[in-house]
């Protein structure tokens, strides 16, 4: 199409990236419903799991937004200096590296902590002891849980492949447009990742914890 070639690379970086991590986020959320299957399924009606897939796209946008927030900013600064384009792009990739890992392995380690806690790995899960290896140490002393560290290892192989692939520099696309074209793009996206970070388009508060609750099923909500 015409108009895609108008499209930036740097644009198309952040596209890319929010949608695999989406979709990486997803699986891990479909692993939680997994898990916890036997003891919960009697209780689960269809229509409620889809909005709570559709409420965890919402959160997990969240994330995504904050961690692309910077690496958009970096390429941006890119897009409108060349002679800095090169030098941002390499660390803008080890920097969407670094966040999205940690992401995912704090949606890792969410699994055998809900198995264990019936809750969400959070901040929370510090604020009532005095060390956080004691949290590790009392999900992964069961040898069972220790399986959920081959996912992650698998998602993060996967995951560097597609960053590294989508960062080589003749997977650039540089745009047909001039400048008009740059700013168009940038601010639209700026846009679309502030209100992601919101989580919401209302002018109402951004999206809370609270949010998630819509239904009587703790485990829908949580």
């Amino acid at each position: 199409m015409t108009f895609t070639k108008h499209i930036p690379s740097s644009i198309l970086k952040i596209v890319k990236i929010y949608g695999a991590a989406i979709v990486i986020f997803t699986l891990f959320r479909g692993g939680l419903l997994l898990a916890q299957w036997s003891s919960q399924s009697a209780n689960l009606k269809a229509s409620e799991v889809l909005k709570a897939f559709i409420m965890g796209w919402r959160f997990d946008t969240v994330i995504a937004s904050y961690f692309l927030a910077l690496p958009f900013l970096l390429l941006t600064i890119g897009l409108f200096t060349p002679k800095l384009e090169r030098g941002l792009t390499h660390i803008t990739k080890w920097i969407i590296l670094l966040l999205f890992t940690f992401g995912f392995g704090i949606s890792a380690a969410d699994i055998p902590y809900f198995n264990q806690f019936f809750s969400r790995f959070s901040v929370a899960a510090f604020e009532w002891m005095d060390s956080p290896v004691f949290v590790f140490k009392m999900i992964f002393q069961e040898p069972k849980y220790g399986l959920f560290i081959l996912p992650f290892l698998a998602v993060v192989f996967v995951f560097y492949r597609f960053v590294t692939k989508t960062f080589k520099p003749e997977m650039e696309k540089p745009a047909k447009g001039q400048l008009p074209y740059k700013i168009a793009f940038s601010t639209l996206v700026a846009l679309l990742l502030f209100v992601g970070i919101r989580g919401r388009l209302a002018h109402k508060s951004p999206i809370r914890v609270g949010t998630a609750y819509f239904s009587n099923n703790p485990f829908i909500n949580q």
